[in-house]
C-alpha cells in the first residue's frame, strides 16, 4: 500500500512538472493588460517583457504599456508597431514565489536581478 501511495505521488508530481513546462517562458496576457516592455527601436531583438518595472537586456528602462493585440506568436503593445515574441528564449528563474514573468530573446538578468535561464523544450 505504501509503495502505491509513493508511486501515485511521484506520478502526480511528474505530471505537474510537464504541465508547467508548456507555459515556462511564455508571456500569458490578454488585451488590456499592462506590462513593461523594451522601448528600444523597432529593430531591437531583445523583445524583453515583464510584469514588473526594471531594465531590459539593452540596459534601457522598460516602459509601462498596454497590450492591444495577442496572437499565438506575438504580443502587440501601444508603444511599438512590431509585435514582441510571445515565447522567450530566456525566462525568469526566481522560482514559484516570483511574479515578474520576465522573458527575453537575449540572456541577462530578469527585472528582479536574477540571471535568467534558457527555456528548454519545443
Amino acid at each position: 500500500m505504501r509503495r502505491r501511495l509513493i508511486l501515485a505521488v511521484v506520478l502526480l508530481l511528474g505530471l505537474s512538472v510537464l504541465s508547467l513546462a508548456d507555459t515556462r517562458g511564455k508571456m500569458d496576457v490578454k488585451v488590456g493588460d499592462e506590462i513593461y516592455a523594451c522601448n528600444m527601436s523597432e529593430s531591437c531583438a531583445c523583445d524583453t517583457m515583464a510584469m514588473k518595472p526594471g531594465k531590459c537586456k539593452c540596459g534601457m528602462e522598460l516602459i509601462k504599456t498596454k497590450v492591444i493585440k495577442v496572437d499565438s506568436d506575438a504580443i502587440y503593445v501601444e508603444s511599438r508597431g512590431r509585435g514582441f515574441k510571445r515565447v522567450g528564449k530566456y525566462a525568469c528563474s526566481c522560482g514559484e514565489t516570483c511574479n515578474c514573468s520576465t522573458i527575453s530573446q537575449k540572456l541577462g538578468k530578469c527585472v528582479c536581478g536574477i540571471e535568467m535561464k534558457e527555456v528548454k523544450g519545443d
